[in-house]
Formats: structure tokens, sequence, C-alpha cells
């Protein structure tokens, strides 16, 4: 069955978090959606790999000045993803890049969007 993700990118994303226990933080005010990602749920063993396949094309875009979707990635301040970046999947579950992979985001962070 065909699913779909959204995509974010986070704005002067603030570092504080990575690498510990400390959740990583989003921003709403700073988060630019940038697109979807469509996924037969099936094809992948886990949401892990999911985000790494949206890594991968994200970090293979061809969006150069002139692009029609080049106005999205100004207002994100970067074409490619990075960490603090995340994707939403379609139960609301929240999958942030981090320093090396993905990490869930927590109920406490949740709350707060």
């Amino acid at each position: 069955m065909h699913k779909v993700a959204k995509i974010f990118y986070q704005k002067n994303f603030n570092l504080y978090g990575m690498g510990s226990d400390v959740p990583l933080q989003i921003d709403p005010e700073m988060s630019v959606r940038v697109g979807n990602f469509r996924y037969d749920e099936d094809a992948f063993k886990s949401r892990q790999e999911v985000c790494q396949k949206i890594f991968t094309q994200q970090n293979t875009l061809n969006v150069p000045p002139g692009h029609p979707e080049r106005p999205i990635y100004e207002k994100a301040q970067h074409t490619s993803m990075s960490v603090g970046d995340y994707v939403i999947f379609y139960d609301g579950e929240i999958w942030i890049c981090d320093t090396m992979g993905w990490k869930v985001l927590t109920a406490a962070w949740k709350d707060r969007l």
C-alpha cells in the first residue's frame, strides 16, 4: 500500500542535543515543507530505511537557479538534507536527521508542535 511522508527542512537549526540523550528540537516557525515522498510500505524493512532513502534522494537533487522548485529551497536556506531536518510519516510519527542516522521524535517534543 502506498504511503506519503512529508519532508521538512529547518532554517538556522540549533545544534543543541545532537549526539546526546537530549532530543533534537523542531521549531515549526523555522520549518519549511520541501516536498513529499511516496513509497510502498512493504518495500522497506523499517522507517529508518525509508528515511535513509529520503536522505539520499534529497542530497542528489538538482535545483539550480531558475528551477521551478528553487524558491522552496531558498526559503529553507539549503538544498540538501542535513542534521535537524525531519520527516513526518502518515501516522504522525516524526523522524529527525541526526549526526549519524535518524532519531524518532519523543512524545514530549511532539506536544510542542
